[in-house]
């Protein structure tokens, strides 16, 4: 229940015009301007929507009515019509630069307005259907903008009359000004869960209303919801597992016995003799006598184990040599055609060779003992 007068109340062309219908008397000019306020403020205060009575001018000018009446109606300001209610009123002009009165029915959705909002049931309903955007021009808006366009605004689809959550969207200031002008606009289709839009303070509002913690209301972020789409419908692959290999009736492990490992030909344990592993340089002559070293014989497991490990570039020995090949290497120490000469060079033993060889250990033998017996006679 307010009014308003424009900046330029003074100067304004029809107050300049009153002043000419009062033939430049400014006592008449005011005297009729204070007689306009004064109907303003009574049609503002009792929602008139700028009507008057005739009653109401006597009132203010008693004795005066006629005068006032007729230099009002003469300047522009007044006009003689027939009222809302079938009898003949006053109606003031309506110039929102001269004087601006709020209507009945403004002031009443205004109040409708201030009652929807203290409805948290329509409010969280709406604000969670809709988002921040614009259902008529698909706009995001923001509510703590009070004065541009893109400030965010409950629109009413039937002025706010029994609302309901159906009868009320999101509307920026700017579309929401356009169709109280009178301005058709389409009303566009609410998002959908998965599109609905939410600024922070949106969140912080709908979350933290006390309607919704009740009723189990709660709203995230598109982002949010994005990520929890992705989750639900592509969840993360568990860690490949080799797969188990498919075993036959005939792919049972079966025991294979193998030949015990041979002593390496290089190995330096000494070699026994009937089941003892002392070393024969001690041993008595009729020990030595009837002792006869042989070589280990190589298994062919053994055999094809070396082979195995050998060098891929080398090639293997041929059965048959060349003479000039077929001579064994000497050893500094051993005589020619010894076995010890052939375990150095690797040959083919032959059984001449094999017999000289163990004579010639049996000397050799026989001479060590005989200087370590020397030795300790000396001692």
């Amino acid at each position: 229940m307010w009014f308003r007068g424009g900046d330029t109340l003074t100067t304004h062309p029809l107050m300049i015009r009153l002043l000419e219908v009062c033939g430049g008397d400014h006592l008449l000019k005011n005297e009729a301007k204070g007689v306009l306020a004064d109907l303003v403020s009574i049609s503002a205060a009792h929602a008139t929507d700028y009507w008057v009575g005739y009653g109401a001018v006597s009132q203010i000018a008693p004795g005066r009515e006629k005068i006032v009446i007729e230099n009002l109606c003469n300047a522009g300001l007044l006009f003689r019509e027939e009222g809302p209610e079938g009898r003949p009123m006053l109606r003031i002009v309506d110039d929102p630069t001269l004087y601006h009165i709020r209507l009945k029915e403004e002031m009443e959705i205004d109040r409708r307005r201030a009652k929807d909002k203290q409805n948290p049931e329509l409010l969280i309903t709406v604000r969670v259907r809709d988002g921040d955007q614009c259902r008529w021009c698909k706009k995001t808006v923001d509510w703590r903008d009070r004065r541009s366009a893109r400030g965010a605004t409950y629109d009413s689809l039937n002025g706010h009359k029994e609302s309901t959550p159906e009868t009320l969207v999101v509307a920026c200031r700017g579309c929401n000004s356009k169709r109280g002008a009178g301005v058709v606009l389409d009303l566009q289709d609410p998002p959908t869960p998965d599109e609905v839009y939410y600024t922070a303070a949106s969140l912080e509002f709908i979350n933290s209303s006390q309607y919704a913690q009740d009723n189990g209301i709660r709203v995230i972020s598109r982002k949010e919801r994005q990520a929890q789409r992705v989750a639900t419908q592509e969840p993360q692959t568990p860690a490949r597992q080799t797969p188990a290999k498919h075993k036959s009736k005939n792919s049972a492990p079966k025991a294979v016995a193998s030949d015990p490992a041979p002593t390496p030909l290089t190995s330096s344990a000494p070699i026994g003799v009937d089941g003892f592993s002392d070393p024969l340089d001690d041993a008595p002559d009729w020990v030595l006598e009837g002792h006869i070293e042989t070589p280990p014989a190589k298994s062919a497991n053994s055999a094809a184990a070396q082979a195995e490990d050998a060098p891929p570039h080398q090639e293997q020995e041929p059965t048959q040599r060349p003479e000039h090949d077929t001579k064994p290497a000497q050893h500094p120490d051993a005589a020619p055609g010894s076995a010890q000469d052939d375990h150095h060079g690797a040959r083919p033993i032959t059984a001449q060779q094999t017999t000289a060889g163990l004579e010639h250990e049996c000397r050799h033998r026989r001479r060590r003992r005989n200087r370590r017996r020397g030795g300790r006679q000396r001692e």
